[in-house]
This record gives C-alpha cells, sequence and structure tokens, in this order.
C-alpha cells in the first residue's frame, strides 16, 4: 500500500525535507531536545508493584534547541509500545500538560506557550522528520545484536547481500513497527 507513495518520496528532496521538518524558526516555542530520545537513553527507577516512578536521559551529545516535536517524534518512531501509538492524541494531550506542568515549575511564562492545538499543528507540520526517523534510526533500533553490526557494513556499497544492512530492513520487529507507524504518518500527512 505504501511501495508508491514511499517512491515518490525518494523522488524529492527528502534531506531538504528532513532539514526543514527539524529547522527552528525565529519565534517559535523551542525547547533543548534530547536529540537521540529512545529507550535505551533512558533510565527508569521503579516502586515496589514495578511501575516506572522516575525516569532519567542518558547520552546529551545530540542536544539542539528546536520544537518538541523533535523528541517526541524520534521516541514515537523508535520506541512506543503498539497500545500507545494508537493513542496519538491521548498522548500529545499528556506530553503537553506535563510540558505546562514543568515550566509553571519552573516559573516560566506561559503566556509564551503555544496552545494545544498550536502544539499539535507544530506536532503535524514537523511528521517528515518522524518518517525519517522510522526509515534510519528505528531500522538500527530494532535490529538484532550482531558481529557484522557496523556502520561499515551499512554504508558500504559492497555490503553483503544477507548482511547487517539487509537485517536492519528485512527484521520481524523493524517490519512490525513500519507496518504500525506508517498509516499513523499517513494521517499527519507526510505523503502530501
Amino acid at each position: 500500500k505504501y511501495h508508491e507513495k514511499l517512491k515518490n518520496i525518494t523522488e524529492g528532496d527528502i534531506t531538504e525535507r528532513c532539514l526543514a521538518s527539524w529547522r527552528r524558526h525565529p519565534g517559535e516555542f523551542s525547547v533543548i531536545n534530547h536529540g537521540d530520545s529512545w529507550v535505551n537513553n533512558m533510565m527508569f527507577c521503579y516502586d515496589e508493584k514495578g511501575k516506572p516512578r522516575d525516569c532519567k536521559y542518558l547520552d546529551y551529545q545530540l542536544c539542539l534547541y528546536t520544537s518538541p516535536a523533535i523528541d517526541l517524534h524520534y521516541f514515537i518512531s523508535t520506541s512506543l509500545a503498539d497500545d500507545v501509538i494508537q493513542d496519538m492524541n491521548h498522548l500529545l494531550d499528556f506530553y503537553y500538560i506535563r510540558l505546562l506542568m514543568t515550566l509553571n515549575k519552573l516559573k516560566c511564562n506561559l503566556k509564551q506557550i503555544p496552545s494545544l492545538k498550536e502544539f499539535k499543528d507544530d506536532f503535524r507540520r514537523r511528521s517528515f522528520y518522524g518518517l525519517g526517523t522510522i526509515v534510519t534510526v528505528s531500522s538500527l533500533v530494532k535490529a538484532d545484536s550482531r558481529s557484522d553490526a557496523t556502520f561499515d557494513e551499512i554504508l558500504s556499497p559492497n555490503a553483503p547481500e544477507k548482511g547487517f544492512r539487509y537485517h536492519c530492513y528485512n527484521n520481524n520487529a523493524f517490519k512490525n513497527a513500519v507496518i504500525r507507524l506508517l498509516p499513523i504518518y499517513e494521517k499527519l500527512g507526510v505523503f502530501c
């Protein structure tokens, strides 16, 4: 179903669309993004019942100052469970409320914060970043640990036919993630 739609995207300027999706614009609401926001860069603290009660980020070398939608798309494209992905509106509402609560604790001027609608519109405008993350980063994080898992092997024009690069795009975890995520990103308008 998505073959032609993805093919049409590859015939355009993918790099420019990706850059435009994360680029910061003057006067726009921005936050410090982690830049590599997936579960392996988070450390969780659990209560006695096994429920997470706190989370700390690790690995800060890719931080950038731009829209909060960037880390959200990255996390959604690499780390979310099926049941959470299916309720994107609830996730965005929850994030927005937590963002306001945190900014209020920090005594920030909440009048400068976008409305929930503006926040969701920004998330939608930046959805191409999520698609880019699916086909690049998600393929790597969903891959099994293997001895041939090197960037040289991934980038080599002479990579073995069934090597790590092949595995990245053909393992079941990645294929299932793509099947779940492409309809969501289609609704967000990435194929328009």
